[in-house]
Formats: structure tokens, sequence, C-alpha cells
């Protein structure tokens, strides 16, 4: 996914929501030796957009489709839009 282009705000809460674990703990190690840290929510936006621009369709799919409770159909899913059903 190019820079530039605009990234969904639904995917971001969902990246944000489905890594929230990952994202604490790097937000801490990043900031733990700094009197002033960044705040989270922020932080986390920001990250969240790097880790979708730096995973592929099928993974950002599969995050979106498990944030929202739809387990198990993230490949015929994704192969339904790549026309391959």
């Amino acid at each position: 996914m190019p820079h530039n282009e605009p990234i969904a705000r639904d995917l971001i809460e969902a990246y944000c929501g489905y890594h929230e674990d990952l994202l604490r703990w790097k937000h801490k190690a990043e900031f733990a030796n700094e009197p002033a840290t960044q705040d989270f929510d922020q932080w986390a936006d920001s990250e969240a957009r790097r880790m979708i621009r730096a995973d592929d369709a099928r993974t950002r799919l599969g995050v979106w489709l498990e944030w929202n409770g739809i387990l198990g159909y993230t490949a015929r899913a994704f192969a339904i839009a790549q026309g391959e059903l």
C-alpha cells in the first residue's frame, strides 16, 4: 500500500484493537527512558498505519474480519475478492 494512500478508519481501529497488547508493549519499550511519553492513542494510530502499509492485502483483510467477529473466512473472502471463486 503506497504511503500517501488513505487508510479507512475502521481498518486502523481494527489494527489497534487486534494488536493492542503488542502496541502497548512496543510503546512502553520505545519510551522507557524518556521523561515525557508520547500519547499512546496517537502513537498507536501511527504505528497501526505503518503496520497496515507493511502487511499484504490478505493479512489486512484477516485482521479486519477477525476484529469484526468474522472468524475462519479470510481465505474464502480473499479468493472471492480476487475473482478466484
